[in-house]
């Protein structure tokens, strides 16, 4: 009798476990996600071709934050640097999904950029003051022809 209820009892607790066992999230970043953070590098590596080609075309003006302006700055003085390249940069972003319907997603981009101590400022724009920059932003994403483009921060609006 203990054996058998012990094995009933085994195979719940499988049952459970089976069922329970993923929300099917296999740890990869969703189209939009990876968006972001393709967008979020880009900034970072000055990539405009890239920028201008995957920003929507009526992003609200306000919606660039001076963080992502100084992660530009970092990218432009890495750009210009003949001693430092983006490998240089110590990046450490995620990206989470705060909402997803249809083809918009808002996306919340974390982590931080941190540049070399001796990389010297572009002759365009002063990099930040702090070697470190902390992102913590949610971006709305849309899907435009099969491609999901940054359409803007969401921090400045009322």
């Amino acid at each position: 009798m203990q054996k058998g209820l012990l094995i009933a009892l085994m195979a719940v607790m499988m049952a459970v476990l089976v069922a329970c066992g993923g929300d099917g999230d296999s740890g990869e970043p969703t189209a939009a996600e990876a968006a972001a953070l393709a967008f979020a590098e880009a900034v970072l590596a000055n990539e405009d071709d890239y920028l201008s080609e995957n920003t929507c075309a009526n992003v609200p003006s306000g919606s660039t934050s001076l963080d992502m302006y100084a992660l530009f700055t970092i990218g432009m003085a890495v750009r210009e640097s003949v001693a430092h390249s983006a490998a240089d940069l110590d990046i450490d972003l995620q990206a989470s999904t705060e909402s997803e319907i249809g083809d918009e997603a808002l996306i919340r981009i974390k982590g931080s950029a941190t540049f070399p101590d001796d990389l010297r400022a572009s002759e365009l724009a002063p990099l930040p003051v702090e070697q470190t920059t902390n992102l913590d932003e949610v971006w709305r994403m849309r899907q435009e022809g099969g491609v999901w483009k940054w359409c803007g921060g969401t921090e400045n609006e009322n």
